[in-house]
């Protein structure tokens, strides 16, 4: 009886190996297959890597494809541009016509040697105003992540046909999922928000021009465009605006301030803080603290008098300011 039950166990477990190992050879094949049809992994995807208008505003397209192989720019149904990979997939693709103003929806198509045709897995989405290189935001949008910007720093954009004089964006926060947008323009205009397809809200702005609307929303992590419109008593749209906005962890607080239709970054004064201690942190040397009072000689009439809670701008540090400073220090040192 002992030996029938051994046997009966061995055949168990020859016929579970035997199984196994149909199912491992199986599973070779396939992939084996899969090889030889030449399935395309992620790597062989062109990509962008930045997208920028150059001097002469014509765009220009920098990315990665298979080696050697056809690089196409595709709107829709339309093919915009083509170029060539180097032998490592770094390419440049330059249009040879203008991109006119409005919002356009790109991804990349390569043809590597055999001729097997790859579609990037992102898409671009740019907006073009007629204020160009400044009009001008690229942003990618990854199913498989946050999307991001790809153009340099971009500000507000105008996208409508006509853009009302005063009409303008001044804060964005995000805190707690609640999303606040405030503006200006002409007294007693509505204005509407959305992002993509989803209304944010409304408003109208008050009898000093200033507009305030908040909606409950849930944000992820990464770059998005606001679109505000601006509508007058008649129900005309007088003016379109482009937000760009940035969000670096999902459920840390934003507090965005534009100024001449540029994002800023902005620093609240605490107790014991000088423009020197402020410039020291913000840029690693106080010598730009004359720099940061001059962004800000609106609300400071004495660079040595700053208040606890006040909201000063951090300006962006060009090469002559740096040189301003650097000789300020010098002849300081020299005294």
């Amino acid at each position: 009886m002992a030996f029938f039950l051994s046997m009966k166990k061995f055949a168990v477990t020859l016929t579970l190996d035997f199984i196994a190992a149909v199912i491992l050879f199986v599973g070779t094949l396939h992939a084996d297959e899969l090889k030889n049809n030449g399935q395309p992994d992620q790597l062989e995807s062109p990509s962008f890597e930045s997208f920028m208008l150059n001097d002469e505003s014509f765009a220009v397209i920098v990315g990665k494809a298979p080696a050697n192989a056809k690089v196409e720019l595709i709107d829709g149904a339309r093919k915009l541009g083509e170029t060539t990979a180097d032998d490592k997939g770094s390419f440049t693709l330059t249009l040879q016509k203008k991109l006119g103003k409005g919002q356009y929806h790109f991804v990349l198509r390569a043809t590597d040697q055999s001729g097997k045709s790859f579609t990037s897995v992102e898409t671009v989405t740019v907006i073009i105003s007629h204020k160009v290189p400044d009009g001008m935001a690229a942003f990618m949008n990854d199913p498989a992540g946050a999307s991001r910007f790809i153009s340099n720093a971009p500000g507000i954009i105008e996208i409508g046909k006509k853009t009302h004089n005063n009409f303008d964006v001044t804060r964005i926060t995000y805190k707690n999922s609640i999303l606040t947008i405030s503006g200006q323009a002409e007294k007693n205009m509505q204005i509407i928000a959305t992002l993509g397809n989803m209304r944010l809200g409304s408003d109208k702005t008050d009898i000093n021009g200033k507009f305030e609307l908040s909606r409950f929303v849930s944000l992820f992590s990464g770059d998005h465009v606001f679109r505000i419109d601006l509508f007058n008593d008649g129900g005309e749209n007088v003016g379109s605006l482009a937000i760009p906005f940035r969000i670096d962890e999902r459920h840390h607080p934003v507090n965005q301030l534009y100024r001449d239709g540029k994002p800023v970054k902005t620093v609240i004064v605490e107790k014991g803080d000088s423009l020197s201690s402020i410039a020291e942190k913000a840029y690693g040397s106080s010598r730009y603290s004359e720099a940061i009072y001059s962004a800000n000689s609106a609300i400071l009439k004495n660079p040595d008098h700053i208040t606890k809670g006040q909201e000063l701008i951090l300006p962006e540090i060009d090469n002559s300011q740096k040189s301003k400073a650097a000789n300020a220090q010098t002849n300081l040192k020299e005294k």
